[in-house]
Order: C-alpha cells, then sequence, then structure tokens
C-alpha cells in the first residue's frame, strides 16, 4: 500500500512536503543499511518505487550532495569510529561498513582525510595514550 501511494505521489508530481517525507524515509533506510553492499541508487529506486533520476535528483536537491558522497560519508564515518575504538582488523572493518573490496575502500579512506586508515588508527591510538585522563 505504501508503495502504492509513493508511485501515485510521484506520477502526480510529489508535492514539496511529500517529496521531503520520500528523503526522510530514504535516509532512514540508508542509514540503517549502509553496511549492505548491495545499496546502490538503482537499489533504493527499486524499493521506493521512483526512477533512479529522481531519486538522484531529490538527493542533490534536498540534501546537496549526490547518493554516492552520502553513502560514502556514512561508511567512512563508521570506519573512523571501528578504527579509532577497536582492534578490529581493516579488512573486518572493510567489510562491517559495506565496501566490497579492501582497495576500495582505501583509496575512498586517502581521498576523504588524506591518510591511511592503517595512519588513522596509529595516530587515534597516539591520541588516547598521550591525552590526559
Amino acid at each position: 500500500r505504501l508503495l502504492f501511494q509513493r508511485i501515485a505521489g510521484y506520477a502526480a508530481g510529489i508535492r514539496p512536503e511529500g517529496r521531503d517525507e520520500l528523503i526522510y524515509q530514504i535516509r532512514n533506510y540508508v542509514e540503517e543499511n549502509y553496511r549492505n553492499p548491495e545499496l546502490s541508487l538503482q537499489f533504493l529506486s527499486e524499493q521506493f518505487g521512483v526512477t533512479d533520476t529522481y531519486l538522484s535528483h531529490l538527493f542533490k536537491k534536498v540534501l546537496n550532495v549526490n547518493f554516492s558522497q552520502y553513502l560514502e560519508e556514512l561508511r567512512l564515518c563508521e570506519a573512523c569510529r571501528l578504527l579509532s575504538k577497536s582492534q578490529l582488523p581493516i579488512s573486518s572493518i572493510v567489510e562491517q561498513v559495506g565496501y566490497c573490496s579492501v582497495n576500495t575502500f582505501g583509496k575512498a579512506f586517502k581521498r576523504r582525510y588524506n591518510i591511511s586508515a592503517s595512519q588513522f588508527r596509529t595516530e587515534s591510538l597516539q591520541e588516547k595514550t598521550s591525552s590526559p585522563v
């Protein structure tokens, strides 16, 4: 029923408040499922009954960021948390945050933070041991 309502709203040109509700639902879905390596614009468009072109436009217009940037930011923020708070191997963290390859993760991490994930972990540990308690 909800899917039918979304499709009907889309066909009718979705009013701004409908658009905002849709992006709110999609953001929640992405935040709960970013660990899924299959998560993509096409996957979401199928889940929410809209075209991937419309969904892409919606992300850019409402959130001022494209979908892939949004997803990457969620994944990398969680990776930073895990790198600084756990001793999990980087390969495990890569899987836990939704990347299919250590190489792809490493490139994204370095592009975003200008250091490697292992350097980030080392610096995080150094900050913990050097800061007064």
